[in-house]
């Protein structure tokens, strides 16, 4: 999900999705949310960046609620991707 201009007030996201996902190293507990819809997409991305997704529960309102892991438990595979229920 390449960047697109934002407005300078009120944008819908505040960081690139690469910068957004290198954060999870640095801060324990980020969560992330993402419309049902863009989540399959949003899960094909972080996985190019060398990253996995896992779902927190069923969808709600919507909305997918998910955790990101970083690169060290991806590659000692300490932690597997979480499929959405029903996928």
């Amino acid at each position: 999900m390449a960047p697109v201009p934002q407005p300078r007030f009120n944008p819908e996201y505040d960081e690139p999705l690469l910068r957004e996902v290198e954060e999870v190293g640095h801060e324990h507990g980020l969560v992330f949310v993402t419309k049902t819809g863009l989540w399959p997409t949003l899960e094909r991305q972080i996985a190019q960046y060398g990253y996995r997704t896992r779902a927190l529960g069923a969808p709600y309102h919507g909305r997918v609620i998910f955790e990101v892991l970083p690169r060290d438990e991806v590659a000692s595979g300490s932690s597997l991707h979480a499929p959405l229920p029903g996928r």
